[in-house]
């Protein structure tokens, strides 16, 4: 397996673990009162686009699904378009500047992961 799929794996992989990193920290129990709104609100916004990367990142990489590309490609702008909202909603006014960026860091690692996509198929390509 060549170095761009590994990263283009590695790179969906952190931005599940980073998006359900998020969802314990900033909307798990310790913080809210109503919990199960909050945590829909997290499975919507974090953990379903960022199970998207990381599974389309393994059906592309590993198994060459064009498929997989349309869904990484499919929750990592989803997660982008959430990268600007979020920025420029007032996130860092409502949390806080390290919770503000721990919030934004799962659509960074998406935005890598579609980068490493594109380099996959763009090499694939010249095989």
């Amino acid at each position: 397996m060549k170095s761009l799929r590994k990263l283009e794996i590695g790179f969906g992989i952190a931005t599940l673990v980073l998006a359900l990193t998020v969802s314990v920290i900033n909307f798990g129990p310790l913080y809210n009162v109503d919990i199960p709104l909050q945590l829909l609100g997290a499975v919507v916004f974090f953990i379903a686009p960022a199970l998207m990367v990381a599974l389309g990142g393994y059906l592309h990489a590993m198994q060459r699904k064009s498929s997989g590309f349309n869904m990484l490609w499919l929750g990592g702008l989803f997660l982008t378009v959430m990268l600007f909202v979020h920025a420029l909603g007032g996130v860092f006014y409502l949390y806080g500047l390290w919770r503000g960026l721990e919030i934004l860091t799962p659509s960074v690692a998406a935005i890598a992961s579609m980068i490493a996509s594109l380099l996959v198929r763009l090499y694939s390509i010249k095989e």
